[in-house]
């Protein structure tokens, strides 16, 4: 029952998150488990290499890198207004921990 419902306001729209180029595809958008930021997939869905960005403008913040053609990376974006985005393992732990020199892959790089 709508009964006692609080009425909605319907039309207007809100930007959740800027993604280029557009063969770049953002399936999952989600808190992280710590709740410190939120957590990204992002896929590239053309088979090219590429730059990409993604921005969430509600932080006016977010993550550019390359990807090679088919890659799905998982980010994470803080919260932190000081802090930019970076790659994590698909379980959200830091593939490479602060400090800690990368070894490989192309992530954060720039585009």
């Amino acid at each position: 029952s709508l009964h006692g419902a609080l009425p909605i306001w319907l039309g207007g729209s809100v930007a959740g998150i800027d993604v280029t180029p557009g063969h770049i595809s953002v399936p999952v958008v989600k808190r992280a488990e710590d709740g410190g930021g939120w957590v990204l997939r992002v896929c590239e869905l053309a088979g090219q290499a590429t730059a990409a960005r993604v921005t969430l403008p509600f932080l006016d913040r977010g993550w550019a890198g390359r990807l090679r053609p088919f890659e799905v990376v998982t980010v994470f974006v803080p919260d932190a207004p000081d802090a930019g985005g970076r790659e994590i393992s698909l379980t959200e732990l830091d593939v490479c921990p602060a400090g800690a020199e990368a070894t490989g892959g192309t992530a954060g790089a720039a585009p």
